[in-house]
């Protein structure tokens, strides 16, 4: 072997050698050890940062999206009012959705659109139902609403961490009279924990099954095995058969 030869050979030798004490230096010294927020699947992770040894549980990859059961349903409960009836399925058995971002755009024949934001929840599986009522502005004529739901910056909850409060309405009675409909009754809770929010929805219809308004109210907290009393007060609608309301529970629970 040329003398050439061997002083390349040697070099590739001290090259390799250098190569592995600076790998040596990185893995002791300078490499993160893996946890579960680097963005890798590197320590028996179910996919990456979740599930195995991370405390987060994994969303599904083949999440389906929210939908509209209907287009947003329009009331007039007054001159002055517009109300809002938005239903979403979740058709995802094994998620739901702590933050959902909405926008509503209501708008009339006539008179300037109204843009109302805002966010819901939906559980597993849930049907949600939920209403907001706002002056109706210039709005006049023919008034329809359309619902845009976001597509990013939604707060996705395995079903797992995520399960619908155990509430039920009972006593409930509605009345209608020249100063207005008025439902009240009780809401349950048979949950074992708090419930952050207790939203009461009430449906109205006419005695052909025809929706004719709609309205809620909301109850700030619920203790686990309390129960309260609740009003929901509409204006007057001749054509609302009483015995036809019907009133549906949700609760939030972060």
């Amino acid at each position: 072997m040329g003398r050439r030869l061997k002083q390349f050979a040697y070099l590739c030798l001290f090259l390799v050698f250098l190569a592995g004490v600076a790998g040596l230096f990185y893995v002791t010294f300078l490499r993160a050890a893996p946890s579960c927020f680097d963005g890798r699947l590197n320590q028996g992770e179910e996919n990456i940062d979740c599930g195995g040894p991370c405390r987060a549980l994994c969303i599904p990859t083949n999440l389906l999206p929210v939908t509209e059961i209907s287009a947003p349903r329009v009331f007039r409960p007054s001159t002055s009012t517009v109300a809002v009836l938005v239903e979403l399925q979740n058709p995802n058995a094994g998620a739901g959705i702590r933050q959902l971002p909405y926008t509503i755009t209501v708008a009339g024949s006539s008179g300037a659109p109204l843009e109302l934001r805002g966010a819901t929840s939906i559980y597993p599986s849930e049907f949600r139902r939920f209403v907001l009522v706002r002056p109706a502005g210039s709005l006049s004529g023919t008034i329809s609403a359309r619902l845009t739901l976001a597509t990013t910056s939604i707060s996705w909850a395995p079903a797992e961490q995520f399960s619908r409060p155990d509430l039920s309405v009972v006593s409930t009675q509605t009345t209608s009279t020249a100063e207005g409909v008025r439902v009240e009754g009780t809401v349950t809770s048979d949950d074992a924990l708090a419930v952050t929010e207790v939203t009461v929805v009430a449906l109205f219809y006419d005695s052909f099954g025809n929706p004719m308004g709609a309205s809620q109210t909301v109850i700030p907290r619920l203790l686990a095995g309390e129960s309260t009393r609740f009003s929901i007060a509409y204006p007057p609608q001749p054509a609302i058969d009483a015995d036809a309301t019907q009133v549906i529970v949700y609760g939030y629970r972060p």
